[in-house]
């Protein structure tokens, strides 16, 4: 008795060049991928320079604004003690 193997049956050749074109286009979605995450890398570095400039503005304008404020204290309460001086002044020799 001769035991005979099955013999496997081939795919027909339609279905390799199917798996041909499928490779190619996973290929052709991942250099896509790739090149728009290189773009996406460099707009968010263009934006976080951006953001960096916008920061460091805002931070010498709140310098600048703490300043004003510190100097119009400062002539409120030169004012306010003027006039007490004055009102006092007036009160004693009335």
């Amino acid at each position: 008795m001769s035991e005979s193997h099955p013999v496997p049956p081939q795919p027909p050749a339609e279905l390799h060049w199917g798996i041909s074109y499928l490779r190619e286009d996973i290929q052709d979605l991942r250099r896509e991928t790739h090149a728009g995450f290189q773009e996406l890398r460099h707009e968010i570095r263009r934006l976080d320079g951006r953001i960096d400039q916008t920061s460091q503005r805002i931070d010498e304008k709140h310098e600048q604004q703490l300043q004003r404020l510190d100097n119009r204290f400062l002539w409120m309460m030169t004012t306010m003690i003027a006039l007490t001086g004055v009102v006092i002044a007036v009160i004693k020799m009335g």
